[in-house]
């Protein structure tokens, strides 16, 4: 729902606006009705204002005020303006502050429900609230809101196309696609109610000069199925890491052949030699019938956690926990298995004990951490940084806090986006790549598990406040 305030100080005017405007067929919720522009800017100071309805003349604080206070603080908000003075001076004013709609009283309900509409299909362009909940609602695999949601966006719920794409910039129009709405760093997901241009697609991946990809997925999904279906299609976008060029992809390799070479890293891990004569063949090989982006990642943490190579300290600690690392890490699959082969040792890793100087380490790691926590700050990279072995780091770690390495660098993340939660207007997917979770779904799935909802809910329960 659309949330919508209306201000007025007339309460014959406001009475007359949440009678007569169908707000529910408009799919829109009046959450705030104030008598002056001050108490207005203090709760959209507190609460996102989809769309704002003001009078002119108010006392305190005009509408023309309140309305430049809003385009100020929350630009994204249609706003449309309602007076019983039809001087052009303030009709200037109001172009120039770019609204949505200029009425004049006495109120015609027609023509203000039509500009209604128009500000809805205007926000509905931009949709970065409905895109944030809906992503909330496919990860809870909540069904009927996921319908309600994609309602709203006025897209059919039994026919919805699939498609994302990965360091290529927004090709949603070019694309064909009924929404749009953007997952992290140049990481895009698009939806339609027709399947979209596969044709268009190629050539965008023809003339792409980065790495990059766009992962379709061909066949019609419900809507019970997008939480399955969106994590295919988001490895898809990702297959060029494996392929080792930008890539068109619309399908998964042989399942079959995948588990073999699980199966092959297993046995060959039993002996170094076996182990690097292995990743040295695998490295030439056509990597794109053999792995999806989604077995390339966890090949990656399965060969990372072998004896002979620089193991993690525990369990279930991880070098690489997103897409996005290994991006950062390695330029393609086929590098990292020549680089990760280069690491093998011809001697199990032994278990490091902290020395005299461990404190100093512990303590500059974690100011290191705390100054990039925005950034791919894998295990990997704090062992390079620090010249220190990674099973070191993440002993050191453990035993001076109790967490992995992993654990507390999600935590630290955790805690940030809270903040920014409670006092930010940013999306979703804004927060998550701003406090470091470049993969938008690993953000939704950790914050879930650390705070017992997800982002989109707690914002809502934090930033819910009443005003009468």
């Amino acid at each position: 729902m659309l949330k919508v305030v209306l201000v007025d100080d007339e309460i014959s005017v406001l009475n007359h606006l949440q009678a007569a405007i169908p707000w529910k067929e408009l799919s829109m919720d009046v959450v705030c009705i104030a008598n002056c522009g001050s108490d207005a800017l203090t709760f959209c100071k507190n609460n996102k204002a989809d769309i704002l309805i003001t009078d002119i003349r108010m006392p305190e604080m005009d509408g023309l005020t309140l309305a430049k206070e809003i385009r100020n603080s929350q630009p994204e908000t249609q706003i449309i303006i309602l007076s019983g003075y039809s001087d052009f001076s303030y009709a200037k004013q109001a172009i120039d502050l770019q609204v949505s709609g200029y009425s004049l009283k006495p109120i015609d309900v027609t023509d203000l429900t039509d500009t209604l509409r128009k500000a809805a299909n205007k926000i509905l362009k931009a949709n970065k609230s409905n895109g944030d909940y809906l992503l909330d609602a496919i990860e809870e695999n909540d069904v009927e809101s996921i319908k309600s949601i994609l309602a709203e966006l006025s897209l059919n719920t039994d026919r919805l196309y699939l498609t994302a794409s990965m360091n290529v910039h927004n090709i949603g129009d070019k694309l064909g696609a009924d929404f749009t709405h953007k997952l992290g760093k140049h990481n895009y997901l698009y939806i339609s109610n027709t399947p979209f241009s596969y044709l268009e697609a190629e050539k965008i991946i023809a003339f792409t000069k980065d790495m990059g990809g766009i992962g379709i997925y061909r066949e019609a999904v419900k809507t019970e199925d997008l939480r399955l279906i969106l994590d295919e299609v988001m490895s898809m976008a990702f297959q060029f890491f494996v392929n080792g060029t930008p890539t068109l992809c619309t399908g998964t390799p042989n399942p079959l052949l995948t588990e073999e070479m699980f199966g092959k890293l297993e046995e060959s891990g039993k002996a170094p030699d076996s182990l690097k004569d292995f990743l040295t063949e695998l490295s030439a090989a056509n990597c794109s019938l053999l792995f999806d982006m989604k077995s390339a990642f966890r090949f990656y943490n399965k060969l990372a956690s072998c004896k002979y190579i620089q193991a993690p300290y525990s369990p279930d600690e991880i070098i690489i926990y997103g897409y996005t690392q290994l991006l950062v890490n390695f330029k393609t699959f086929s590098e990292m298995l020549i680089k990760t082969a280069e690491t093998i040792q011809f001697s199990s890793v032994p278990e490091l004990k902290a020395n005299e100087g461990s404190g100093n380490s512990f303590l500059s790691i974690l100011k290191y951490i705390e100054k990039n926590y925005q950034e791919d700050i894998s295990l990997k990279i704090i062992s390079e940084e620090f010249h220190l072995n990674a099973n070191y780091i993440s002993q050191l770690i453990k035993s001076e806090t109790g967490l992995t390495y992993t654990q507390y660098l999600t935590e630290l993340r955790i805690g940030k986006a809270k903040d920014l939660l409670k006092s930010n207007s940013m999306s979703l997917a804004e927060i998550s790549e701003a406090v470091g979770f470049n993969d938008y779904f690993y953000f939704i799935k950790k914050f879930k598990k650390a705070v017992g909802v997800t982002p989109g809910k707690y914002r809502d329960r934090e930033k819910c406040v009443n005003f009468y």
